[in-house]
């Protein structure tokens, strides 16, 4: 993720770096030992960073933190069609 700073046109991804390792350990915290569960919180990260908060799963249906507006909202949302947002999904689905 680090690299994607450097990557030209891709610097808004840095910016949820800290947001996306905090998700890594909120995952590890919530997911109760349940595999499912597990993949389906950190799933939910790729619409998270593009303002979808409401999830297509079952065992994850919402992010459990509140609406995030004026200086809470700090980063660019990472909108699909957007050179950013495909970059972060390429590290996102990264089973490496």
């Amino acid at each position: 993720m680090d690299a994607s700073t450097q990557k030209k046109g891709c610097d808004a991804v840095g910016l949820w770096r800290k947001s996306i390792v905090n998700h890594v350990y909120y995952v590890a915290a919530t997911g109760q030992g349940d595999k499912d569960l597990l993949e389906a919180t950190w799933l939910s990260v790729a619409n998270h960073v593009s303002d979808v908060h409401e999830h297509p799963n079952d065992l994850y249906p919402m992010c459990d933190h509140p609406h995030l507006i004026g200086q809470d909202r700090e980063k660019e949302w990472l909108v699909p069609g957007w050179e950013p947002f495909y970059y972060f999904m390429s590290i996102h689905a990264c089973k490496e």
